[in-house]
């Protein structure tokens, strides 16, 4: 499941519609070229459901050897996740910040919102960028492996917290997340909400596969809540926000069902076989991908411009597979050319399969 929810974070990080300054993030509010924009939108939609799946099976994964009556070893916990998450997440973040400043002083008109004080930047404003201290770092996917850190850092807290008191903290944390609270510790609280979901799922042994045979409704469902919410700006009115915050944050939830229960049937498939054949190259992919897409999408777009539906399809489908080939190439020579840089870069995973992918999980 984790290489499809990252390639379903590649399709979100598209980002707005190549020739519109209306952002797919509202959902359908009439632009123009309606299908090109409902089609991006639904699929952005969808994908919200990526980001808290992610984090419940981050947490399932932590805890999975834990029970209610004895600690877990947190210190062996952490000394594993500081190869696979903390490192790659410092060098990675901080590497395009690096490279954005190289570029800065090529071009001092770019990024300077970052480096130049005159432009209002700071130390803290740099030290975001690098590492999202206080708010979302330049290549925007970090932000989840920043919440990530800090989740991992208050584990002995989950599990107390889940282990003495699950209804009430489950309780708690809704409320808290469905108010968009951040306790001044996460840049959202997706992270930390869900990872506390699959680390009750871990803890207390729950019987995953009863939602299997829920599983065609259950994508069902989902599919039809991700339409609503795409076409409800039309709907309800593009001004209700709150109202639009809570479809998001109900897809969000159907979606982690449905999806996880959708997993068994999916790794049964041709498409699932597939997809474990490149799963090692997950967390490569969820690194490189951004700011990546926005170039390839705008350099796409300046060499074939898109117009009418067809074309801003086009462009759309265009960026993302050029930009999963360029990574994917870039995977494979790194991994035959240097492996031991290739597995730090990629959390740790560095076995090789044919055609040098790592597939380690």
């Amino acid at each position: 499941m984790r290489i499809l929810l990252i390639l379903a974070l590649v399709f979100l990080h598209y980002g707005s519609v190549v020739g519109s300054d209306i952002s797919p993030f509202m959902g359908y509010v009439g632009q123009e070229n309606p299908i090109a924009a409902i089609v991006i939108s639904y699929v952005l939609f969808f994908a919200f459901a990526a980001v808290p799946l992610l984090s419940a099976i981050s947490g399932f994964l932590f805890f999975r050897s834990a029970h209610s009556e004895v600690r877990p070893d947190f210190s062996r916990l952490w000394r594993k996740r500081l190869k696979s998450v903390v490192l790659p997440f410092v060098l990675w973040s901080g590497g395009y910040v690096a490279a954005a400043y190289l570029a800065h002083l090529i071009r001092p008109s770019l990024f300077a919102a970052l480096f130049s004080s005159e432009a209002g930047a700071t130390a803290l404003t740099l030290l975001d960028a690098a590492f999202a201290l206080t708010d979302t770092p330049f290549a925007i996917q970090f932000w989840f492996l920043r919440d990530l850190i800090v989740t991992m850092a208050l584990a002995p807290l989950i599990w107390l917290a889940v282990t003495r008191i699950p209804l009430l903290w489950t309780g708690f944390l809704t409320l808290s997340w469905l108010t968009e609270q951040t306790f001044g510790l996460f840049i959202r609280l997706d992270i930390f909400m869900f990872f506390n979901i699959g680390a009750m799922m871990a803890i207390y042994r729950l019987d995953l596969t009863r939602l299997d045979r829920w599983a065609l409704p259950l994508f069902a469902g989902f599919l039809l809540v991700v339409a609503l919410r795409t076409v409800a700006p039309v709907l309800i009115g593009a001004e209700s926000e709150r109202t639009l915050e809570l479809m998001s944050s109900l897809l969000r939830l159907v979606g982690v069902m449905a999806l996880w229960s959708l997993a068994g049937r999916l790794a049964l498939t041709g498409l699932g076989e597939m997809l474990r054949r490149y799963s090692g190259m997950a967390f490569f992919i969820f690194c490189a991908h951004y700011p990546l897409i926005m170039y390839v999408k705008k350099m796409l777009a300046s060499v074939a411009p898109p117009s009418g539906e067809a074309g801003l399809l086009l462009n759309y489908v265009a960026s993302i597979g050029l930009t999963l080939a360029l990574i994917g190439l870039a995977a494979i020579l790194l991994n035959r050319l240097i492996p031991r840089v290739y597995a730090i870069l990629n959390g740790g995973r560095e076995t090789p399969e044919k055609g040098g992918v790592a597939v380690q999980g």
